[in-house]
């Protein structure tokens, strides 16, 4: 079984779901890609011939480069809230899941691209990984719930350091940290 969206790729082959970010260059979400990673998802999850979530990447140096920020930019008050509030959903959606969550990263993961994968069960990363929270350069709290979800994973003192400081971390820091389960 496949479905087909724009801006993700949605198949079940072995009872393996495969929910693929694809819109490149970068995977930057913009709304739609939102709404269909969150319809993917859900169809995903109820779909009983599926025994496993497996998130990634269909652009090849990206996993996500996190929220488009042109379009973000371009959100009113009730824009933004209503953005953060599907973005809450979808990690309630993650969390409460009855079936095993993977996330397989390659390339960059940055802002919400990375945020998803934080609500995973299991995390494998390319050894050539890269991995940030780089809201703060936009004077922007990580949504989605990261800043606790992050602190139980990689410890409080750690999260708040890297939330603060903003800096990408490699595959083998987000090993050794907790932030990744094993790299391939």
């Amino acid at each position: 079984m496949s479905a087909t969206f724009e801006n993700v790729r949605l198949e079940i082959v072995n009872g393996v779901a495969w929910l693929e970010f694809a819109r490149p260059p970068v995977n930057a979400f913009n709304r739609a890609m939102v709404d269909e990673t969150f319809a993917a998802m859900k169809q995903a999850l109820a779909d009983p011939q599926a025994r496993v979530l497996v998130i990634a990447s269909a652009v090849e140096k990206y996993f996500s480069a996190g929220a488009d920020l042109a379009a973000f930019a371009a959100l009113d008050g009730a824009q933004m809230r209503e953005w953060i509030t599907l973005m809450h959903e979808i990690a309630r959606t993650l969390r409460s899941a009855d079936k095993p969550l993977l996330a397989a990263i390659h390339g960059v993961a940055v802002g919400g691209g990375l945020e998803m994968t934080l609500h995973c069960d299991l995390r494998f990363a390319a050894d050539n990984a890269k991995f940030g929270q780089p809201e703060i350069a936009i004077a922007f709290i990580p949504p989605i719930a990261t800043t606790q979800t992050l602190a139980r994973l990689i410890g409080r003192p750690r999260a708040i350091r890297y939330l603060y400081e903003g800096k990408m971390a490699s595959a083998a820091e987000a090993l050794e940290w907790g932030l990744v389960d094993e790299l391939v």
